[in-house]
């Protein structure tokens, strides 16, 4: 299929990727954020009719040539949901590309409507105490908590949270538990839950992050990324089985 890529970068950082036709019908789409070292590919369509055709390898080629020509060498990452192209998208990536790892993580999103209706998050505000702030963290502890987050592969650039949302257990200068979260459109994102050693760290950030979102009365849904198996059931217990669950892939290369 004859076509070529045009693309666009806009004042956010996002850089945008066409697959165009002679008859200038865009076929194929690639949307990618770009970070400090990193580059996440966040979309990635073409035609149902115009698939298998090599479109998507053109706009996955034509990214690499332009970071090449540009010098750039960027950590890459994707991110899609595991639905019906999975299988075919996992074939594309691992043909032609040096894949590093491929990780499933999940993530669970409840309405505003239904988080009111649980009785624990409520309950969860007394074990809010002997937390820290982000936004009132000492000098250092900002760097402690990357660190810790480097060992598990999280990453926690300072832009992916909010200060006032975010809460860390200490003890003896080591976080025992960590939540980021940041407002987005219609919904508060909940983008790092780490616990180092047990739920009661987890439980005391949570109660931290709860009691903040009702005094603020925060009208918005709430999304949760990069669930394990362990902050998993313990957030299914806390929302009393509302809410739902979504697979999520996270596929690296070279």
């Amino acid at each position: 299929m004859d076509f070529f890529v045009v693309h666009e970068l806009d004042e956010n950082d996002v850089f945008h990727l066409q697959a165009v036709t002679p008859e200038l019908n865009t076929i194929g789409y690639m949307d990618c954020e770009v970070g400090d070292g990193d580059l996440n590919i966040t979309y990635l369509y073409v035609n149902e009719d115009c698939r298998r055709s090599g479109v998507a390898t053109g706009l996955m080629d034509y990214l690499l040539l332009y970071l090449q020509i540009h010098d750039l060498h960027p950590e890459i990452h994707m991110y899609y949901l595991l639905e019906e192209e999975t299988e075919s998208l996992d074939a594309f990536l691992s043909d032609r590309y040096d894949v590093i790892t491929i990780e499933d993580c999940r993530e669970f999103v409840i309405s505003y409507e239904d988080c009111q209706k649980c009785k624990t998050p409520k309950q969860l505000i007394s074990k809010g105490k002997n937390v820290t702030s982000v936004s009132k963290m000492k000098r250092g502890q900002k760097e402690i908590i990357k660190k810790a987050l480097n060992k598990v592969n999280l990453e926690a650039p300072e832009e992916t949270y909010d200060s006032d949302l975010s809460f860390a257990v200490f003890h003896e200068n080591e976080p025992q538990a960590i939540l980021l979260a940041y407002k987005a459109e219609n919904e508060i994102v909940i983008s790092c839950v780490y616990s180092a050693n047990s739920a009661a760290g987890l439980l005391k950030v949570l109660g931290a992050f709860t009691a903040q979102m009702l005094a603020h009365d925060e009208k918005a849904d709430l999304r949760m990324l990069l669930l394990n198996d362990a902050s998993e059931a313990l957030v299914t217990k806390i929302f009393e089985g509302k809410g739902k669950y979504t697979s999520v892939k996270s596929v690296y290369w070279l």
